[in-house]
């Protein structure tokens, strides 16, 4: 799965990196962490998956890698479209850990020095990525592309990558981006008229029709043989396609624009790929959710630490259980977006780093203090961390939150990546999700922190509520199988190509599947009162630790 577009701009800029590519679903970006590791951070739960190489070359010149035939009929077919790759004064050559080469070549003098990246699947040299790297990319950037223009050149283009397999190919999306300076334009694949999700190519366009980056969607498991796409033949009918998405749907309450009141909805985020002849969910490499435990009763103690200089920071500290006696923390301003007020008071002190995060009346939502204890072998099991964490957070729950419900999110991470998570997967760091009469409500969480070793609690977020509440009466909410007919016209359900993942392992035979059109949008829900769609409301969320 390989997206450089789907990452900030300096992932694509430096030319030395051992891999510039990052496997992550659309809503991640990316950090680089150092030559040879990737770290992209999920924004809706603050999960981080890194990526370590398990065959490296780092920094090998092309004319010294051992290049596979595949990818050296690549590299001649390329030479061919981008001439200037011949005049190249320095290349570097890495192998990532799914076995795809990334290709760096310079050339050029100040102030026309030039760079562009080449990515090539290992085993079947397939292009997967092309972008020029340099500030001044081609002489044609300022030039505004006609549609026209960029339409032909793009094809042209992917006709001679793509030789007759071009024909499968069709134009989805043409947009002007960069200021007007080049046109972005989406080639989407179709078998037997039906749309294979995520087997698409990007390309940018300037002003003079120079490609100046292609983008191919995940190439894991993408196959060219069209026998072994399934006619659509004996699939579900449009009621049949509700029932079983009804299944999967289920009810949360999220605040109202009233304090203290709850509506109750169906989030955009329950949504599946649903076989179409069976109807049962196939996993994907978008496959992304949230599951909850049930209900889990807890006894608020209503506690509030206070804290409005940095001296009472570090007392607070000591409440929760932290010794910083003597630690001098400066103060800063959170700037979270959705938590006006909100403070830091932080410094780092003998290898520790202590932070504590304070609302806008000076109640204390959250703390830091990292390592306790240095690495060592788990002392607890995940079950034992789990109740310390809530004997730990009880106390200083406000009245109102009578039980809670353990958090985890699923996501596929392809083999050779190590998902660094925060420790949620580890049981370490534990997220609650409050709820009321078995119904999660949005956007009020609870993360503790539990050191596997020594079973000190090393963290704590809060979200503090007035302890009153009105919540939307669940006996008028609408069934899941009306909620489904609603889903299925607003998201515009269709058929399509999917490539399943089992056991972690993307197949290459490819499943027909009915699917949201966009399922990468999570904005719209449905009030389950009425039954009516609202179109824009996000119910995505966002990082939580403090």
């Amino acid at each position: 799965m390989m997206h450089h577009g789907k990452y900030s701009k300096k992932n694509v800029i430096t030319l030395c990196l051992a891999s510039i590519l990052a496997t992550t679903p659309l809503w991640a970006i990316g950090e680089t962490v150092n030559a040879n590791t990737i770290v992209s951070t999920n924004e809706k739960t603050g999960t981080k998956v890194t990526k370590i190489p398990t065959s490296l070359r780092a920094g090998v010149p092309l004319a010294e890698a051992q290049l596979s035939q595949p990818v050296k009929q690549m590299l001649e077919k390329l030479y061919n479209l981008f001439p200037k790759l011949k005049s190249a004064t320095e290349t570097s050559v890495n192998l990532d850990y799914e076995k795809v080469y990334d290709i760096q070549f310079q050339g050029g003098q100040d102030p026309g020095k030039w760079g562009m990246y080449v990515n090539i699947d290992h085993d079947s040299g397939t292009l997967l990525s092309v972008g020029w790297l340099s500030s001044a990319q081609t002489a044609g950037e300022e030039k505004e592309p006609s549609e026209a223009v960029a339409k032909a050149k793009a094809e042209a283009f992917l006709r001679d990558l793509l030789g007759t397999s071009f024909s499968q190919y069709r134009l989805d999306e043409s947009r002007m981006m960069g200021g007007k300076s080049y046109r972005a334009l989406r080639y989407d694949r179709y078998v037997n008229n039906i749309k294979v999700a995520e087997d698409g190519y990007e390309l940018k366009i300037d002003g003079d029709g120079n490609v100046i980056y292609l983008q191919k969607d995940y190439h894991i498991g993408s196959n060219m043989d069209i026998a072994a796409f399934a006619a659509p033949a004996d699939v579900l009918t449009k009621k049949e396609v509700e029932a079983s998405l009804a299944k999967y749907l289920s009810l949360e309450y999220s605040p109202s624009g009233t304090k203290g009141t709850y509506d109750l909805i169906y989030p955009n985020h329950s949504i599946v790929y649903l076989d179409a002849k069976s109807g049962q969910e196939v996993k994907t490499v978008k496959t992304f959710g949230k599951k909850l435990s049930p209900a889990i009763p807890v006894k608020p103690g209503g506690k509030k630490v206070m804290a409005k200089t940095a001296e009472e920071a570090v007392a607070a500290l000591a409440e929760f259980g932290v010794q910083a006696k003597g630690a001098v923390l400066t103060k800063r301003a959170a700037g979270e977006p959705g938590r006006p007020g909100e403070i830091i008071y932080e410094a780092r002190v003998d290898g520790r780093y202590l932070r504590v995060t304070t609302a806008e009346d000076g109640r204390v939502v959250g703390f830091r203090a990292q390592p306790l204890s240095q690495p060592g072998e788990s002392k607890l099991s995940k079950t034992e961390m789990q109740e310390k964490a809530l004997a730990f957070l009880q106390p200083y729950l406000d009245s109102g939150v009578n039980e809670l419900m353990k958090e985890e999110w699923e996501q596929w991470v392809p083999p050779g990546v190590i998902l660094d998570d925060g420790g949620v997967s580890e049981g370490r760091t534990i997220i609650f999700t409050r709820s009321h009469q078995g119904i999660p409500i949005q956007n009020q969480r609870y993360q503790v922190s539990v050191d596997p070793v020594t079973g000190g609690i090393t963290e704590m977020s809060i979200t503090a509520i007035d302890g009153t509440g009105k919540f939307a009466d669940v006996s008028k909410a609408i069934s899941p199988e009306t909620a489904a007919a609603v889903f299925t016209k607003q998201k515009q359900f269709d058929l399509q190509y999917v490539y399943p993942v089992v056991n972690g392992r993307v197949q290459e035979q490819p499943v027909l599947v009915y699917g949201p059109r966009e399922p990468e949008v999570f904005h719209g829900v449905i009030d389950a009162l009425s039954g009516t769609w609202t179109e824009g409301r996000n119910t995505s969320i966002a990082p939580f630790s403090r």
